[in-house]
């Protein structure tokens, strides 16, 4: 175990946990994935988030609780083969972002469904959810006395010292945040054995076809769907939607529905700040400055729409939040290759098949983590950028 110095002990807030419990976190003995402790936990968990008054006001923690309930966790366990043979790394050093107030606990749940034990550094942003989240889970570890030993949840400083403590203690490493966080915390050296998993910022889209919308007998209801996949976090996930590619058979007027529709919502639900304008005006800005090829249409303050003459392969480097969209009309699916580079994550469709989707994906062969209809883009999985937390947060023994 490697002592902390007291000067670090100062700087170090608990949401979870104490200081005996991090002081002895090293010497935890890892479990086999999805071990019936685990399960139980994260089940006692959903139960009493789905029971606390607080909780209910917020419908990430209730998302949250539903996925992590012992149907869903099991139902994610039927994936998996050759459980038996492996067992966790060790201790997990979660980074968590600054933007997804519960990224954290997911992140938190995949590991400890690997087998490991976890620390977690939560970002100094205040979120209700996050505090809610803690204090229910700091309830519930209290019947599970060996899990409750495995898990630290702390605040600290931007502080480079400590990012190298608990750098230094951990098995594997899991970074969540944009490109510059990433190089900060690298600059804190793994063990030699150790692992990394960097969740970085990139570039998601929607494939609408034209036609086959204009069929659509809830466009509503497709709206609320994509709304969800791109206000409900402000645009911040880097599995929201930033880019919309329309078929150009009929895309004329699907696009004057869709985003009427939308509106309309956007109007109702989606509270504007001034920041978020400035900010759009400086994408577009920037955008207009390296290309020139953009159009903006303005259908509020709060829905800006950049009409684009071509997919640019850095379109990430000039996406902006809060209900800000590039749109383009494409004469053919394969051209979708031009922003399927390695930063663009998720692929949300409606009126496509998801097999021709994923051929094209296949046959660039680049990048294209995740083909999701529209409406499920913030449905986190066990399968994640690429990666699978059970397999790479575990080592087989063989």
């Amino acid at each position: 175990m490697i002592p902390m110095q007291q000067d670090l002990k100062d700087n170090l807030q608990f949401l979870v946990g104490n200081q005996e419990i991090l002081d002895g976190i090293g010497a935890y003995a890892s479990v086999g994935p999805f071990s019936d402790d685990a399960v139980d936990f994260l089940d006692a968990l959903s139960r009493s988030l789905r029971e606390d008054g607080e909780a209910k006001g917020y419908s990430d923690v209730l998302t949250f609780a539903f996925w992590c309930r012992r149907a869903s966790v099991l139902s994610m366990k039927g994936h998996y083969e050759g459980l038996e043979s492996r067992i966790g790394r060790g201790v997990t050093f979660h980074v968590s972002p600054s933007n997804i107030p519960l990224m954290f606990a997911f992140s938190f749940a995949a590991s400890l469904l690997a087998g490991n034990a976890n620390v977690i550094r939560i970002s100094s942003q205040p979120f209700a959810q996050t505090d809610i989240v803690c204090r229910v889970m700091g309830d519930v570890l209290d019947r599970f006395p060996r899990i409750k030993q495995s898990v630290a949840i702390v605040r600290y400083p931007h502080d480079r010292a400590m990012n190298d403590y608990f750098s230094a203690l951990c098995d594997s490493r899991i970074i969540w945040g944009g490109d510059h966080s990433i190089r900060e915390i690298r600059k804190s050296e793994l063990p030699s054995h150790a692992i990394e998993l960097p969740f970085y910022d990139r570039l998601s889209f929607a494939l609408i076809e034209s036609k086959r919308y204009l069929q659509h007998g809830n466009k509503r209801d497709l709206a609320r769907k994509f709304y969800n996949d791109t206000y409900f976090t402000d645009q911040n996930a880097c599995s929201s939607p930033q880019l919309v590619i329309w078929s150009k058979e009929g895309a004329g007027e699907a696009r004057e529905v869709f985003w009427r529709e939308l509106g309309r919502l956007v109007d109702d639900a989606y509270p504007f700040q001034s920041i978020q304008g400035v900010d759009k005006l400086s994408a577009t800005d920037r955008y207009a400055i390296r290309y020139g090829d953009a159009k903006m249409l303005c259908e509020s303050r709060n829905l800006v729409r950049m009409e684009i003459s071509e997919l640019h392969d850095d379109l990430r480097q000039y996406r902006c939040p809060g209900g800000y969209f590039y749109e383009y009309v494409m004469d053919d699916l394969d051209e979708i290759q031009g922003v399927c580079t390695r930063d663009c994550q998720t692929i949300a469709y409606f009126g496509f098949e998801r097999d021709e989707i994923e051929g094209i994906v296949k046959a660039h062969g680049v990048g294209g983590d995740r083909i999701v209809p529209i409406g499920e883009t913030m449905d986190f999985g066990l399968q994640w950028d690429g990666f699978d937390f059970i397999y790479s947060l575990s080592r087989i023994i063989g």
